[in-house]
């Protein structure tokens, strides 16, 4: 499927099936600046969900991570919580992807949605943070952090992050 297809797919209505199945294949494929442009502009569209879509692509864009990277750390500061919930894990899943390109990921999750208002993306921060903790021991001291969260589910979230790393948990 041509590539400007499958970039409508992954953003426009339709079934969210296709539009992750779209996302997985734009993974592999380069995007031309139109295409990044496009997704750029789907990224600061008035539209809360078509914002939310464009940051779960971005997070798939390894081949394009500088400007994923920029796209999605404005995310993290949208005024809707469900595009800043996406781009917890939009950030994790691209610095997961992109290994050693991203090295301050965790920063950037511990920073602005760890401490988020809404508790759904300060849980999709330690999800996030889960991720990244197997290469980085600021992420874990991050979990830590949120063991003292308010909200109950999150505490747990992060116990049950730590108990995988019986080693470097203490």
């Amino acid at each position: 499927m041509p590539t400007e297809d499958l970039l409508h797919d992954a953003l426009c209505e339709g079934h969210p099936r296709q539009a992750h199945d779209a996302a997985a294949q734009l993974a592999d494929r380069s995007l031309t600046a139109g295409e990044m442009r496009q997704l750029s502009s789907a990224a600061g569209a008035a539209d809360a969900h078509l914002r939310m879509r464009a940051v779960f692509l971005l997070g798939r864009l390894q081949r394009h991570a500088e400007q994923a990277d920029l796209l999605i750390r404005k995310a993290l500061q949208d005024p809707v919580w469900t595009v800043r919930e996406s781009a917890a894990a939009a950030l994790a899943q691209l610095a997961v992807d992109c290994d050693a390109k991203l090295p301050d990921a965790h920063e950037a999750l511990t920073n602005s949605t760890l401490r988020d208002r809404s508790h759904f993306v300060r849980d999709a921060a330690v999800q996030s943070l889960v991720r990244l903790s197997r290469r980085n021991q600021v992420s874990l001291d991050q979990l830590r952090r949120a063991l003292r969260d308010p909200r109950p589910p999150i505490r747990c979230r992060a116990a049950e992050a730590l108990v995988c790393f019986p080693d470097r948990a203490d």
